[in-house]
């Protein structure tokens, strides 16, 4: 198995998790917003980048995730333009690369052939494939996790100290 065939792979996962969130965007599977927060996290970064726009710093009084989450989407906002497909497109990338996550940790478990079927498998999944081509939720949070996973077994199979040390720390940075 080489690594393009892992390239591979992402650009499927990609590919079809970008076009759900044009399609969801245009002719939306479900009522709008249904199965998301996605509305009160938009209501939020609007409220961040009008507050940014009158020169002033605004913090929305939520928990520490939701604050996370308003502020990386606000300034997202702030390069597209408020344009929720420029969100779900993000969130179809890091979909994505939660794919090639998992296939990096796979491989390091059980070997590349199964690593790169599970991978396919995992990119072409339907509820998969939906819910990371929607807005910044599932694809973050499943990139963090398998980076994480993969960074600690990374340490832990690590002979040297210094080698043990940066990937334990990547994965703690990411959960």
């Amino acid at each position: 198995v080489r690594r393009h065939h892992f390239l591979t792979v992402f650009l499927l996962a990609l590919a079809l998790r970008s076009g759900l969130a044009v399609v969801t965007e245009i002719s939306p599977l479900m009522p709008e917003y249904y199965f998301t927060d996605a509305r009160y996290a938009d209501e939020m970064a609007s409220d961040v980048l009008a507050a940014w726009k009158e020169g002033r710093s605004f913090v929305p009084p939520v928990s520490p995730a939701k604050r996370l989450h308003a502020l990386a989407l606000a300034s997202l906002y702030s390069v597209t333009g408020f344009h929720p497909v420029a969100a779900k497109l993000a969130n179809a990338l890091l979909g994505a690369g939660a794919v090639l996550g998992f296939a990096g940790l796979a491989a390091s478990v059980f070997g590349p052939r199964s690593a790169l079927l599970a991978a396919g498998l995992m990119s072409v999944w339907p509820s998969h494939a939906f819910m990371t081509s929607q807005n910044f939720k599932d694809g973050p949070v499943m990139l963090c996790a398998f980076a994480s996973l993969w960074a600690l077994l990374a340490a832990m199979t690590s002979k040297g100290r210094l080698r043990s040390v940066l990937p334990a720390a990547t994965g703690a940075a990411c959960l």
